[in-house]
């Protein structure tokens, strides 16, 4: 049979446990290091996003106030169509009466 006589310095093997948790723990504290820089990098572009469209909305606000009446609440989506469509056609616009006649003839 083969002896094998293996001797084990007790003091090298703590000391190589505790290079390995250094080593492992300055790793991890670089990684943390990155991902903490990644995520103050997105936080400035979502606070310059956020910047741009409150100044986008301050400058609609303004234009929509140099535009709009302020005794009406309400932004008109259209205004004047009938009135456009017979100022380009000249004609009036039909009648849909059920009997067909037009409105604004009858006097009674």
């Amino acid at each position: 049979m083969i002896d094998l006589d293996v001797s084990v310095n007790i003091f090298l093997l703590a000391a190589l446990l505790g290079l390995s948790v250094c080593i492992g723990f300055l790793l991890k504290k670089g990684k943390i290091a990155k991902k903490n820089g990644q995520l103050m990098k997105l936080e400035d572009e979502k606070l310059e996003a956020h910047a741009e469209i409150l100044q986008l909305q301050k400058e609609i606000g303004a234009l929509e106030s140099m535009i709009k009446d302020p005794s009406s609440p309400v932004i008109a989506m259209k205004t004047g169509i009938k009135e456009e469509d017979t100022a380009l056609t000249g004609k009036k616009p039909p009648d849909n009466s059920p009997n067909g006649k037009n409105k604004q003839n009858r006097t009674a």
